[in-house]
């Protein structure tokens, strides 16, 4: 049996209801500090749909090391991979 296909939204970072931008809906101001502190994770999600090309999506996590950005990361169960830190001055 194949699994049901992940609906992808076009215009918002959602995965079958599942957000996967931990700063979606953020101030910029409130982004730019957490990313000044080392806490934004940039990731990698990939859409697998039967018969379909894979979809990639860029999404956010924040969490205080990558350890923890793995953990939330894979909890979402999106297939969601940690690239690093959102590292440098925004």
């Amino acid at each position: 049996m194949m699994p049901a296909p992940i609906h992808l939204s076009h215009t918002l970072p959602f995965a079958d209801g599942i957000c996967f931008d931990d700063c979606h809906g953020l101030a910029p101001a409130t982004v730019r500090l957490l990313r000044a502190r080392g806490l934004v994770w940039l990731t990698r999600v990939r859409i697998d749909n039967p018969g379909e090309e894979y979809v990639y999506r860029g999404g956010y996590v924040v969490a205080a090391d990558r350890e923890s950005a793995e953990r939330i990361a894979d909890a979402r169960g999106l297939d969601e991979t940690v690239l690093g830190c959102w590292e440098g001055q925004p």
